[in-house]
């Protein structure tokens, strides 16, 4: 939504990938002195951290937990799996006249979403949003439990 408000219209190709199909404000201002679009985010980390522990523990034991269970779980690192943080999501304005510094934004739940050729592309994840999401992938959090 946000890349849509930067830009106008988008489309979605086959990969998934957003490009830009037609002409939005940012693109047509020749004096764009936007670098970017920058939101601060308060994410629940703690909750991504939980669904990992519950779906471990599913996956170990070949079953679904009871809501006790999970309860109990979620109660036994109630205080890890409540915790939020805030971060940054950077989205490069392509068509400025000035670059974002690379080096600001770059915490370990951050992300910046910039232009590769047409397509726009998550191209910074921190560390630790990286892991959580390599450890539900790993897990197959979303799919059936086999």
């Amino acid at each position: 939504m946000m890349l849509a408000a930067m830009f106008g219209n988008m489309g979605i190709e086959e990969s998934g990938n957003l490009v830009l199909t037609h002409s939005g404000r940012l693109r047509h201002d020749t004096k764009n002195r936007i670098s970017a679009v920058i939101s601060l985010q308060e994410f629940h980390v703690g909750q991504m951290g939980f669904r990992v522990a519950l779906w471990e523990r599913q996956r170990s034991e070949n079953r679904r937990l009871s809501s006790e269970e999970a309860t109990a779980l979620f109660e036994s690192r109630s205080e890890e799996y409540e915790k939020w943080v805030l971060r940054a999501l950077v989205f490069e304005n392509p068509f400025a006249t000035k670059s974002l510094p690379e080096d600001i934004f770059i915490g370990t739940f951050d992300e910046r979403w910039r232009r590769v050729g047409q397509v726009i592309k998550r191209d910074f994840v921190g560390a630790a949003l990286m892991k959580l999401e390599q450890q539900q992938k790993a897990l197959g959090i979303g799919q059936p439990l086999g």
